[in-house]
């Protein structure tokens, strides 16, 4: 997260900052000192614990974005989206199956990136009391 370093320089806090951030401060783009430099994104969606049962989710959505590329997965449901964003801006033409080595290539770099495979969503994601409600209510089985 970018917040707390970006607080810091606004408030002029001596550097480094502590090595358990890990963001970057964007200060300077804020104030248009400088210009944001294309590169990769990471991210991931987790679906709320009362939303499993019915959307059968068990795993998160996970994206990598490059300047060229969009790469979508959710394991499972079995789905993996790529798109390639300089023939296709818009982002409509699901190119996965005449790439699997790029799509395989895009989701090793997310593993490397964040250390971990893609954590799937269990009943210790939430407090037991209610995960134990929403299983009363019929959301989760």
């Amino acid at each position: 997260m970018d917040l707390p370093p970006t607080i810091l320089d606004y408030l002029g806090a001596s550097h480094p900052y502590p090595e358990t951030f890990e963001g970057k401060s964007l200060y300077d783009l804020l104030i248009g000192k400088k210009r944001p430099k294309p590169g990769t994104a990471y991210s991931q969606l987790h679906f709320p614990p009362w939303a499993i049962k019915k959307m059968k989710q068990t795993s998160p959505e996970m994206a990598v974005r490059t300047p060229e590329f969009t790469y979508i997965s959710n394991r499972s449901q079995q789905f993996h989206e790529l798109y390639d964003r300089i023939s296709d801006p818009l982002e409509t033409k699901n190119i996965v199956r005449e790439n699997i080595e790029l799509a395989n290539f895009f989701y090793r770099s997310y593993i490397d990136k964040l250390g971990t495979e893609v954590k799937t969503t269990n009943k210790n994601a939430v407090d037991p009391k209610v995960f134990e409600q929403l299983k009363s209510l019929g959301y989760i089985d």
